[in-house]
């Protein structure tokens, strides 16, 4: 069975060849923080397509961390050397 991941977002950085990433983070004084990641890509064709790559609950927020966490995402879709922004 196709999970979400192999129907839509491999699907849609099938030609990616350039990409930049966007976040927005939403922080909780209880500890729930969550962030999400948006990546706008170009394909060979230079048309320009944007995922939602999804909305994350994280324990912590420092620059650090969400680094790390965001490169294992990253890379998980081949994407980590394609972007040029974040």
């Amino acid at each position: 069975m196709e999970t979400t991941r192999e129907k839509y977002v491999l699907l849609a950085f099938a030609s990616c060849i350039t990409c930049t990433i966007s976040f927005d983070l939403w922080m909780s004084r209880v500890g729930h923080d969550t962030f999400a990641m948006v990546v706008s890509s170009l394909n060979d064709f230079w048309e320009p397509g944007h995922v939602i790559m999804g909305i994350f609950e994280v324990q912590n927020t420092t620059r650090v961390a969400m680094a790390n966490y965001v490169k294992v995402l990253l890379d998980s879709f081949g994407l980590f050397d394609k972007f040029i922004a974040m």
